[in-house]
């Protein structure tokens, strides 16, 4: 089955199931892809060399989340615009807004990633629904009804794809990425806790079906991920998250090598 063909089928599915269960996970109408996230990078685009995994979509129903539903509602009518268009930086997600930095500070190339998309690039979060209430907090708990079948769809999703690199965004989305692929249950405790995981990142080499994909352990770019990384100091600042990314970037420039970017 050809790609595109066997992606729409994924994320119709997904759809349906998450419109057939009254929970505190729901599907968003403007959704015409496997999560909201791949309308800034990822549409159309069904052989990415970079997967993004984030952990779940926050209640949509401030001005940033609306935005992104219109915008995502006007780019499935094939007009012109981002997933940012009509938003201030100010008035972006703090987690979007990090996210943006450390792409550029990778100097990748990645320059104008708040307004275009790039063919190598593709972004979903493990957990497909949206929150009906809130938009922090109790991951685990509001995931629990959903988790399982979001395993196999992701695990589906990166057969479909074929990425050689994944970066997950938090200790509980990594912890999900490596289960879907490999099976695992990564223990994170207090001798060996997330930031060390991090720091030690070669990264994980998990060999699926489709080939080996590298999975990078990185610390969530929101507020809380980003105090978490500096060891409950320096506040908001990247230094550190920017450190570990440089890990990314050698990988990406390895991979561009060997398909030929």
């Amino acid at each position: 089955m050809e790609q595109p063909k066997a992606y729409k089928e994924l994320w119709k599915k997904v759809a349906e199931e998450y419109q057939e269960k009254n929970s505190e996970l729901e599907w968003v109408p403007e959704c015409e892809e496997i999560n909201l996230w791949t309308y800034w990078q990822g549409r159309g685009h069904y052989t990415p060399a970079v997967m993004v995994a984030g952990q779940d979509w926050g209640q949509g129903n401030n001005k940033a989340g609306l935005k992104f539903r219109e915008n995502a509602e006007k780019m499935n009518r094939n007009q012109e615009c981002s997933i940012f268009s009509g938003l201030e930086e100010k008035e972006m997600f703090p987690t979007d807004q990090n996210l943006i930095r450390l792409f550029k500070s990778m100097n990748l190339g990645y320059d104008s990633i708040e307004r275009r998309q790039y063919e190598d690039l593709f972004f979903t979060n493990i957990c497909l629904g949206y929150r009906v209430h809130g938009s922090s907090g109790n991951f685990r708990k509001l995931w629990r009804e959903h988790e399982e079948k979001d395993r196999e769809h992701f695990r589906k999703l990166v057969s479909v794809l074929k990425p050689a690199i994944i970066l997950c965004l938090g200790k509980d989305t990594f912890l999900s990425v490596v289960r879907a692929l490999e099976g695992t249950r990564i223990r994170i405790t207090k001798a060996y806790n997330y930031n060390q995981c991090i720091a030690d990142n070669c990264p994980r080499r998990i060999l699926t079906k489709e080939g080996e994909v590298q999975v990078f352990a990185l610390a969530h770019p929101g507020r809380m991920g980003t105090l978490n990384r500096n060891g409950g100091k320096s506040g908001t600042s990247l230094a550190r998250q920017e450190e570990d990314w440089k890990k990314v970037a050698e990988a990406i420039e390895n991979c561009r090598k060997k398909r030929g970017d």
